[in-house]
C-alpha cells in the first residue's frame, strides 16, 4: 500500500500545490483560467496527438472494451437517476447528479497518473475511454438537459453536440494523430520535438489547475455530495470490474486501466455543464471537491487492487 501511495503522491502533490497557489491573493482567478486554457487547447492535445500517432488503428479501437465502459456508465447513470427521482428531484437535477457519478477526469487526471505509473502500454485503453467520454458521456448530458428543460429532443441539442465535437481539442487531436499514422506520414524531427515538449507540460499543468479549481468549489449539500462521490469512486469501478472480468472477459491489463479511470474523481466539466444550464451547480461543485479529496485514499486502494492485473 505504501509503495502505491508513494507512486501516486507526486501527482496529488501537484494538485495540492495548485490549491495552495490559488489560495494566495497574488494568484488571480484569471491566472488559473489561462493555465487551464493552455492545457486544454495546447498541452493536452499535443500529448494526445503524440500518443495516438504512435498507435495502429487496430490498437485504438476495441469494440468490446468500449462497450464494457459504455455499459458501466449507463448502469451507474440509471442508478443515480432512479435514486434522484425517488427523492423527488426533477429530471434536470437528476441528470446533473448522474453526470457527477459517471463523468470522471479522464483527460486531466487519468492520463497523467495512469501513464505515469503503468507506462505507455496504458495509452491505447486510455484514449478509447477519452473518446467515449468526449463522444458519449459529455453529449449524454447535453441531450438529457435539453430534453428535460424543453420537454423534447430538439435540433438545438444535436447542433450543440456537433459544434462541441468540432471545437473539442481532445477529440480533434486523437483523430488527427490516428490519421497521421494511417497515412504513414514521415516524422519531422524538429516538429516532433516541439510537440513532445508542449505535451510534457500537460501533466503538471493539468494537475495544477485541478488543485487551483478546488478553491472555487465548496462543500455544500454534503450528504448528496458523499452519495455521488461514492458512486464515482466506488460504484463505478466496481461495475467496471464486474463487467470487464466476469461478463466480457477483457484482457487483464486493459480491464485494470479501465477500472483505474473509473475510480477517478468527478471532472470539472460537470460543473461547467451545470452552471451553463443553471441546474444543481452547487451540488456538482461539492461533489468535485469531495471526490477529489477522498480520491487520495480511494484511488490508492484501487490502484493497489488492480496492480495484480496490470503488472
Amino acid at each position: 500500500m505504501l509503495a502505491v501511495f508513494t507512486q501516486i503522491f507526486p501527482f496529488f502533490a501537484l494538485i495540492i500545490l495548485g490549491y495552495l497557489a490559488a489560495r494566495r491573493k497574488s494568484f488571480f482567478e484569471s491566472t488559473s483560467m489561462n493555465i487551464t486554457s493552455f492545457v486544454y487547447y495546447f498541452a493536452l492535445p499535443a500529448m494526445l496527438f503524440r500518443f495516438s500517432a504512435g498507435l495502429k488503428i487496430g490498437e485504438a479501437f476495441d469494440p468490446i472494451f468500449v462497450l464494457t465502459y459504455w455499459l458501466s456508465i449507463i448502469g451507474v447513470y440509471i442508478i443515480i437517476v432512479i435514486v434522484a427521482r425517488l427523492r423527488q428531484m426533477d429530471y434536470a437535477t437528476a441528470t446533473i447528479e448522474a453526470q457527477c457519478g459517471v463523468f470522471g477526469s479522464s483527460g486531466f487526471m487519468a492520463i497523467p497518473i495512469l501513464v505515469g505509473i503503468f507506462g505507455d502500454k496504458a495509452i491505447a485503453p486510455l484514449l478509447m475511454i477519452v473518446a467515449v467520454d468526449v463522444l458519449f458521456t459529455n453529449n449524454l448530458a447535453i441531450i438529457s438537459m435539453t430534453a428535460a428543460q424543453e420537454g423534447k429532443l430538439s435540433p438545438r441539442a444535436f447542433k450543440s453536440i456537433m459544434i462541441g465535437l468540432i471545437k473539442n481539442p481532445m477529440f480533434f487531436s486523437i483523430a488527427l494523430g490516428l490519421t497521421y499514422t494511417a497515412l504513414n506520414i514521415p516524422k519531422f524531427t524538429a516538429l516532433d520535438r516541439t510537440v513532445e515538449i508542449l505535451g510534457a507540460a500537460a501533466t503538471p499543468g493539468a494537475l495544477f489547475v485541478i488543485g487551483a479549481s478546488l478553491t472555487q468549489n465548496k462543500a455544500a449539500n454534503v450528504p448528496i455530495a458523499v452519495w455521488l462521490s461514492f458512486c464515482k469512486l466506488a460504484l463505478m469501478p466496481l461495475l467496471c470490474w464486474l463487467l470487464a472480468f466476469h461478463i466480457f472477459h477483457i484482457q487483464p491489463f486493459e480491464a485494470g486501466i479501465m477500472i483505474g479511470v473509473a475510480a477517478m474523481p468527478t471532472a470539472g466539466t460537470v460543473f461547467m455543464i451545470a452552471n451553463a444550464y443553471n441546474v444543481a451547480a452547487i451540488r456538482a461543485s461539492s461533489t468535485i471537491f469531495l471526490s477529489t479529496i477522498i480520491s487520495v485514499i480511494t484511488l490508492t486502494l484501487v490502484l493497489k487492487w488492480i496492480g495484480a492485473y496490470v503488472y
